[in-house]
């Protein structure tokens, strides 16, 4: 189970960074979208607005998504954000109009701030509390993993998918959609049994000697 969720979180960062790593050809008239036209924003500002209101679907998701993942669970919950994320990053890959574009990349902006909070409880979920520090340093080295990796393996990927894919952009974010099916299934494999509630309690010992502190 402490695979399956630094899967997760791994998948999940590695895909935030596909969006920084095609950054400046979003905007390119051979590599990029398709912007309307005579609009009174350049493609540039067009999405520097789009990454400010990303910005805030974080905020506004970490406010208001804590206590569904605390009514679903963490288990639930960071699978339905697999699954969502891979259908946005999926038609984020084969859009072109920015538009439908900047309303996915938003949506999976809102999605993404409830993983490390889904992941935390299902941590909660699944391992005794003398193990949740070990799980948790283990889900943020493999989200630091997960963004070297992403960013070390942009540029070969798009070298290889130029030649033959038009945008050549769009073989990243598709990789990044169908990362996120590999951790949803570990996930829907290992996490049919969350511990009981008072397993995840801290144990009291039984000896009172113990526990009075002699």
């Amino acid at each position: 189970m402490g695979i399956a969720l630094a899967a997760a979180y791994f998948t999940v960062m590695g895909a935030k960074c596909a969006l920084p790593s095609v950054l400046a050809m979003l905007t390119s008239p051979t590599t990029g979208l398709t912007f309307a036209v005579g609009g009174n924003l350049s493609p540039q500002q067009m999405v520097a607005r789009q990454l400010t209101l990303s910005t805030l679907a974080i905020a506004l998701g970490k406010v208001l998504l804590g206590p569904v993942i605390d009514y679903f669970g963490g288990i639930l919950s960071l699978q339905f954000a697999l699954s969502t994320l891979a259908v946005l990053l999926g038609i984020i890959s084969v859009s072109q109009p920015f538009m439908l574009f900047a309303v996915c990349w938003v949506m999976v902006d809102f999605i993404f701030s409830s993983c490390w909070a889904a992941s935390i409880n299902a941590i909660h979920q699944s391992f005794p509390a003398k193990e949740w520090s070990q799980q948790i340093a283990s889900l943020a080295a493999a989200a630091r993993a997960g963004n070297a990796i992403a960013f070390s393996l942009s540029a070969p990927v798009l070298h290889f998918s130029a030649p033959h894919m038009r945008p050549s952009l769009t073989l990243v974010l598709l990789l990044a959609a169908v990362s996120q099916t590999v951790p949803f299934f570990l996930l829907s494999l290992l996490g049919k049994h969350p511990l009981l509630p008072h397993d995840t309690q801290p144990q009291l010992s039984s000896n009172p000697d113990a526990a009075a502190g002699v």
